[in-house]
């Protein structure tokens, strides 16, 4: 009896206690973001996030190299997140073809904690020394070291995503489709920031959905192969049936490699079947929102007008031009490409001469 009441005792007992808990090994990620990527200047944010479980950052030391023939002159932009007397200071070592970059956090004592959700540690600028070189972000895992705020504990490296790209050809601002007066028409409109080695632009489109892009016959517009210029184009498909459509654009290459750009809706095409042209001036609410990097901003026009379409940020300074021109009545709808502007609350302002309306949206990276 003795015996048996001892066994159910230590079983109680290990239900109660459990098995001795581990301590889980701190880690965590690293990944870079690219922001701006224009051929002409090369602006990455690093970001790291804790693996597991959040921590307080100490000191210390992140490592990457870059191609020093296709990247040069890099720049601390934004300092995120940690405070402090020079809490973070960068250092470039190397010569040549290899060069690596150091960011310090050298503070000692209570550090600015690491969350579960990917942070941002700073934003660095290049400049573009050679477009078509390949930019290789690579992280040096030897000399990455990360200590815990009591600057003893090593915080162990998990994901350190390296980076391997190439400068875009085109760095798109805007792109609007918009169904026109015209029975069957509908208006085109796109602006480039600047371009590399773009020989021109074709169109495609797709009825109901984005799933099945065909090509326009003879849209082909020229592009200005490598400037640093903003750039204006249209084009006209005159051959829309009624209905809803949408467009995206298929950019060409001097050496023939193609890029496209997302879809865009363009609806309420006049003509037996079709919605009628709007009565009332309308903006919509951007779609998606929040968004990253690129959303949707449609609105409506009763009639012919010179319309302003500029996004702002919360200091209401413009950060971007969308619209500014005669634009025909009917519905239309601009994408707005936030990849080069911080994450945060932006508002999007259209005018005409009747009448302006306000919306916001956000941008989360």
């Amino acid at each position: 009896m003795l015996r048996s009441t001892m066994v159910l005792l230590l079983v109680v007992l290990s239900v109660l206690i459990g098995p001795t808990a581990m301590a889980q090994p701190l880690t965590f990620d690293l990944r870079f973001v690219v922001m701006l990527n224009d051929g002409v200047n090369f602006d990455v944010k690093v970001q790291t996030e804790a693996n597991g479980s959040a921590f307080a950052l100490g000191s210390s030391n992140f490592i990457f190299s870059f191609d020093g023939a296709a990247l040069s002159a890099p720049t601390l932009q934004t300092a995120h997140n940690f405070s402090g007397t020079n809490y973070k200071t960068m250092g470039l070592t190397g010569t040549g073809s290899s060069r690596s970059i150091n960011i310090e956090l050298n503070t000692v004592g209570t550090g600015t904690t690491v969350t579960t959700t990917y942070m941002d540690v700073a934003t660095i600028r290049f400049t573009v020394t050679n477009p078509a070189g390949g930019s290789n972000l690579q992280w040096n895992h030897g000399a990455t070291v990360v200590y815990k705020d009591d600057e003893s504990t090593v915080v162990d490296a998990g994901a350190l995503n390296d980076l391997n790209t190439t400068p875009l050809p085109v760095q798109l601002v805007s792109f609007s489709a918009g169904s026109a007066q015209q029975s069957g028409s509908v208006v085109l409109k796109w602006s480039t920031a600047s371009e590399t080695n773009n020989y021109g632009f074709y169109m495609q489109k797709s009825k109901g959905d984005t799933k099945n892009f065909q090509a326009i016959e003879n849209s082909f517009v020229a592009g200005h192969g490598t400037t640093i210029e903003p750039h204006a184009y249209s084009f006209t498909d005159a051959n829309s049936t009624t209905g809803v459509w949408y467009y995206r654009l298929q950019q060409v290459d001097l050496d023939g490699t193609t890029h496209y750009s997302d879809g865009i809706r363009a609806d309420g095409l006049t003509g037996v079947g079709s919605k009628p042209l709007p009565t009332v001036f309308a903006l919509d609410q951007n779609y998606p929102n929040p968004f990253n990097p690129s959303t949707l901003i449609s609105y409506a026009l009763p009639q012919n007008s010179h319309v302003s379409l500029f996004v702002y940020n919360t200091l209401g300074q413009v950060v971007q031009v969308l619209v500014n021109g005669e634009i025909e009545a009917g519905y239309h709808s601009v994408q707005f490409n936030a990849a080069g502007l911080a994450s945060g609350i932006y508002f999007y302002r259209l005018a005409t001469e009747q009448k302006t309306d306000v919306k916001r949206m956000m941008l989360v990276k």
